[in-house]
């Protein structure tokens, strides 16, 4: 996995470094663990808890960073509020380390079982809040999955709640099976729906276009007659590209408008809503919501912005009026709209509705 996020970086630099800073955290949760036993082992309490409270800090850490590999807009604020639970977390388990207060956290000490000396494991109700806190960023995750799914898209929900029931199953256990804390499966579960949740994203993926983040040409294709049966409404957008498309400085210009204007319109769309890269410059938004005046919101909300920023964006709609009239036929008169109002694109939103 690490070979493969670094081949990918350029094409997904954010799953790829997401990915392997989850990968690394995970071998550290792995070698805090065998560091633990390796600690009971020897009679020493001290490294047992130096080994076992890593564990503890690095847990939440591990499903933080797995909550952002799925969340592909944050906003910084709230970035920065969800840090807080980690730094609530790690100041806790650094406590352990200070007499009269570790009783309420977890400590170990040598006891003596039937004339054999053995590490012993104690604790009070914060140890739990590890566990407390994994399963808040899990829960954030569900609703981060369910909120962002883009036209139906289940499966994305589906794998996700699959690799979050692993990882709670593993919580539950450790949490309310577990009065000795020999009991160490969480380090073990995590890595397992990491796995699953990067080969799904690979999938993925695999149906985005790379510049966009929209869904190229192919799954447009494939899913026509899909999108035939459901379809209530389109929008399109064409960008007039730069002069002379062979020259570098043009070409990479262009890009970056593209970057750009992308994501504009991804800001704006709702979760009825999907786009796909049909050619270079062509963008096709499908709808299944069969509220005109959202669809309209929509189109110009997204036309505002792209004055704002001063984004030239030729732009139709067309919205079905019968149960027969196909996608293609609805691309054509958005783009009849398009082409009527080639040349007088301005800031004044309101202008289409009035014509048509």
């Amino acid at each position: 996995m690490f070979a493969s996020s670094i081949l990918r970086y350029k094409a997904h630099p954010r799953v790829s470094v997401y990915t392997m800073l989850i990968m690394t955290v995970a071998l550290c949760l792995a070698s805090f663990g065998q560091l633990e036993k390796y600690g009971k082992s020897i009679l020493d309490p001290t490294l047992t808890l130096i080994f076992s409270i890593l564990g503890y800090i690095f847990r939440p850490i591990c499903i933080y960073l797995f909550y952002l590999l799925g969340n592909e807009h944050p906003k910084k604020r709230w970035v920065a509020l969800s840090l807080v639970p980690l730094a609530i977390n790690t100041i806790i388990y650094s406590l352990a380390f200070v007499p009269t207060i570790n009783e309420y956290i977890v400590y170990f000490d040598v006891v003596t079982v039937e004339g054999v000396e053995q590490v012993s494991f104690h604790g009070g109700f914060l140890r739990f809040t590890s566990h407390v806190i994994s399963l808040l960023y899990l829960l954030f995750l569900i609703y981060l999955s369910i909120t962002t799914v883009k036209f139906k898209r289940l499966f994305r929900v589906l794998t996700t709640l699959t690799c979050v029931t692993i990882v709670v199953v593993a919580v539950v256990v450790e949490s309310f099976f577990n009065s000795e804390g020999n009991i160490n499966i969480l380090n073990t579960a995590i890595p397992f729906p990491i796995v699953i949740y990067y080969l799904y994203l690979n999938i993925e993926k695999a149906e985005l276009d790379n510049l966009t983040g929209f869904f190229n040409r192919e799954v447009y294709n494939a899913k026509v007659d899909e999108i035939n049966e459901i379809v209530k409404g389109v929008i399109l957008f064409k960008i007039p590209f730069v002069d002379n498309p062979h020259n570098v400085d043009a070409y990479n210009m262009n890009n970056d408008d593209i970057k750009h204007i992308s994501a504009i319109i991804l800001h704006n769309i709702s979760r009825k809503m999907i786009v796909y890269r049909l050619e270079d410059n062509v963008f096709f938004l499908v709808t299944n919501d069969s509220n005109t005046k959202t669809v309209l919101d929509t189109y110009d909300q997204i036309k505002k912005q792209l004055y704002e920023h001063s984004y030239r964006v030729d732009m139709g709609y067309a919205f079905r009026t019968s149960k027969n009239e196909l996608i293609h036929e609805l691309y054509l008169e958005a783009d009849r709209m398009l082409r009527t109002a080639k040349g007088s694109f301005t800031g004044n939103t309101t202008t289409m509705k009035k014509i048509f």
